[in-house]
């Protein structure tokens, strides 16, 4: 039933016989992959063989399509503050006190979005395994690459790094979403505090939204526009509401809009 409404309602089409979901394309100069990371997730994982197999038949595709920029677009940001402490202690806070506690106090209620994140135990080796192959890509063809994610509520800019090759992690929350309390981005904040060394060769790190002030969220409403350069340079537009935009450039020549 969910994928028939996904179909009609997203897709304006039935349900296909293949089980898969993603979306690839080229648009412009960059070759977008948008994953399937739903009909086969379960505790244990985001995708599975079928899952598997089409990213990396994405992938290949992508690396000889010729263009400049690889966008990855991916539902959970696959580079964020250490949140994976907290999965063990949400999902195991026992459910009789969660049910006699009001829903603003319950703990239980953020447990399946921390499950969520790439990053949790559950998930890290796929999560690990995600990361090579996108910048396996980038060794091979020297395709500039960026990550498009949503889910925190709030703006954020990472980069995910091995050696001289970098991904760029943007993340804006949904129009709608209410800002997370100041109270849970100081907590976000404390969290994402320098170089978070991931897997020998691979470390992820929280950059400034607000260098000035040290903040690196946006506590706002907020989308994100961006702009990807014929040489693969990246302008990204951050729109709040009742905030000045955030900018962040690493152009290499006039961009193209995206």
């Amino acid at each position: 039933a969910a994928r028939e409404a996904f179909y009609l309602f997203q897709r304006g089409r039935v349900v296909p016989d293949t089980a898969h979901a993603g979306v690839a394309m080229t648009f412009g100069n960059a070759a977008i992959v948008v994953p399937d990371l739903r009909s086969e997730r379960t505790r244990r994982q985001v995708m599975g063989t079928e899952g598997w197999r089409w990213l990396e038949q994405a992938l290949a595709a992508a690396s000889v399509s010729g263009k400049k920029h690889l966008v990855f677009v991916s539902s959970v940001p696959l580079a964020t503050s250490h949140f994976s402490a907290l999965d063990s202690i949400l999902t195991g806070f026992p459910s009789f006190i969660a049910r006699l506690l009001p829903q603003k106090l319950n703990p239980k209620q953020f447990a399946d979005d921390i499950h969520d994140q790439w990053r949790v135990p559950a998930h890290r080796q796929e999560w690990l395994r995600l990361l090579r192959a996108l910048l396996n890509v980038a060794d091979k063809t020297d395709m500039k690459m960026t990550s498009l994610s949503g889910e925190v509520h709030l703006g954020a800019r990472s980069t995910i790094r091995r050696g001289a090759r970098v991904i760029h992690q943007f993340i804006a929350s949904g129009i709608a979403h209410k800002p997370a309390s100041p109270l849970v981005v100081w907590f976000c904040e404390w969290l994402s505090r320098g170089v978070q060394d991931i897997d020998r060769d691979i470390d992820i790190r929280m950059e400034y939204m607000d260098a000035a002030n040290k903040r690196r969220y946006l506590r706002a409403r907020n989308w994100l526009a961006l702009e990807l350069g014929a040489a693969g340079g990246i302008h990204a537009v951050w729109h709040a509401e009742n905030a000045e935009p955030v900018t962040f450039s690493a152009a290499d020549e006039q961009g193209a809009g995206l």
